[in-house]
């Protein structure tokens, strides 16, 4: 990745098992750039898994489902929640952007429009299907089952310079396993 590039982030507002495909593209990048500042854009419910995997400096939370019609910008609490989040990643000042995402709707690539241009980052890296007019760097986006999906997004965090050999996936929810009942204690069904 060259010099410049100092600021990430990662936008995965997909479900838990989505990030958890997600991981060994973060896991690149932090292997790459140790030191760099590195923040992931993610849903309430799948931020936990990623808490204490060590993966992110940064963890920002936003509710997609909130915003799956264009109406919900009516809602005065939506509109508000639109604009903070639209200030604090301006605030950001990311050098890059990176959308671990296909862009399955023209609805959806505008909401990850909004985000790009929300940020102001000058590398906004994603695949393309034909609705990411909003990307500065790309590939080329087969479709799903085309290859795994761990596998595009190490392709595409590649593209800046870092390392897409495949590995393991990788969580971090030792907090969250305190609280289970001992081995011992848990019932068994069946």
């Amino acid at each position: 990745m060259s010099g410049d590039v100092r600021r990430i982030l990662v936008v995965q507002l997909a479900d838990i098992g989505d990030l958890v495909l997600s991981t060994p593209a973060l896991a690149a990048l932090r292997a790459a750039h140790p030191t760099d500042h590195l923040a992931l854009l993610t849903t309430r419910h799948a931020a936990p898994i990623l808490q204490d995997a060590g993966l992110v400096d940064e963890l920002l939370l936003f509710d997609k489902h909130a915003f799956d019609r264009l109406s919900a910008l009516a809602r005065p609490r939506s509109l508000v929640a639109a604009i903070r989040l639209a200030a604090r990643l301006r605030r950001g000042r990311y050098d890059a952007i990176v959308f671990l995402h296909h862009f399955s709707t023209r609805f959806g690539a505008l909401k990850f429009a909004a985000l790009a241009w929300s940020a102001a980052s000058p590398r906004r890296l994603g695949l393309e299907n034909g609705r990411g007019f909003f990307l500065t760097e790309r590939i080329l986006d087969d479709g799903f089952g085309a290859k795994h999906q761990a596998q595009y997004w190490l392709d595409l965090v590649g593209l800046l310079g870092v390392d897409s050999t495949p590995r393991p996936a990788r969580i971090g929810i030792e907090e969250a396993s305190t609280h289970l009942p001992p081995r011992t204690a848990r019932r068994r069904v069946a």
